[in-house]
């Protein structure tokens, strides 16, 4: 079956570009409080700075190394100093550490306002065959893929006030869709598989109940640490996009411009008009979810 969006973008474009006026994302983000797990550099830095464009009222910086979120912070100031930024050192696969974090943002944030948390912390090691590997770091993979996204999924959830519209955004890969079915990555593929499907599960039970949308996104191929350290010689060609188009394409997922798609599985270098038009053949199949084909 033909794949109903093809890659397009490999930069920020107007349409996602909050400081682009044609694409009316500028206070897109007005009121929010924008959680960013993994924020102090790469994709996730991206995505706090191009939030920042789109005047939320909070930006809450999360990730192990204290220094990077300084850097990313003096940067939100230079953006629009009008931002409150939190900043909590977090390891998301300790619960003690996630519930300093989620205390710390209903201790000095507006428990009234709308949620967009974007669970974009994520590992994968270098590619090896399954018995080569080293068991801790295959694991490692799932608890920072899998265990760390639940933990601050679980435990963010009975804070977030149900009369607004709030967006979980996770960030997924390519690497879940069966078209990469490649010997050595039997922990991230299948990893970011299983995240896939998280996405689902917490839309179906939240959707509802907590004004909840739910995404799981491919980030693009981008040349971060992690990517340029586990990715293989013959794959690094693919590593041709900017972090700024994830970055972009978060504001615009959480704008409501494509809440039709909830649950589902996207891809950040699709381009949001052709996105947009399969909306019908979204609400009539499965299209972007993870299913197993018998």
């Amino acid at each position: 079956m033909p794949q109903a969006v093809k890659p397009t973008h490999h930069d920020i474009y107007p349409a996602i570009d909050p400081s682009n006026p044609s694409s009316k994302l500028a206070d897109s983000a007005k009121g929010r409080t924008v959680v960013v797990t993994g924020a102090g550099r790469g994709i996730g830095r991206s995505i706090v700075l191009n939030y920042a464009k789109a005047n939320p009222k909070v930006l809450v910086l999360a990730a192990r190394t204290t220094s990077q979120l300084d850097e990313v912070e003096s940067e939100i100031q230079k953006i629009n100093p009008s931002i409150k930024v939190i900043k909590q050192s977090t390891d998301i696969t300790d619960q003690q550490s996630v519930h300093n974090l989620i205390h710390t943002i209903v201790d000095n944030t507006d428990k009234d306002a709308p949620i967009t948390l974007i669970n974009n912390a994520g590992y994968g090691p270098k590619p090896q065959l399954i018995h080569e590997t080293d068991t801790s770091e295959w694991f490692k993979t799932w608890d920072i893929n899998i265990k760390g996204t639940y933990l601050v999924t679980r435990a963010l959830l009975p804070h977030i006030n149900t009369t607004h519209k709030n967006y979980i955004i996770n960030i997924s890969s390519v690497a879940s869709r069966h078209e990469y079915y490649i010997p050595g990555f039997s922990a991230y593929n299948p990893s970011k598989t299983a995240l896939n499907r998280f996405t689902e599960f917490t839309q179906l039970e939240y959707g509802d109940s907590h004004n909840l949308v739910t995404f799981a996104v491919h980030p693009g191929g981008v040349k971060t640490e992690l990517a340029k350290e586990g990715m293989p010689e013959e794959l690094k060609h693919l590593l041709v996009d900017e972090p700024e188009l994830m970055g972009g394409f978060a504001v615009w997922l959480g704008s409501g411009r494509v809440d039709f798609a909830k649950g589902r599985y996207l891809e950040c270098t699709w381009d949001v008009e052709e996105i947009v038009k399969q909306e019908e053949r979204v609400k009539e199949t499965d299209l972007w979810k993870t299913v197993v084909v018998v």
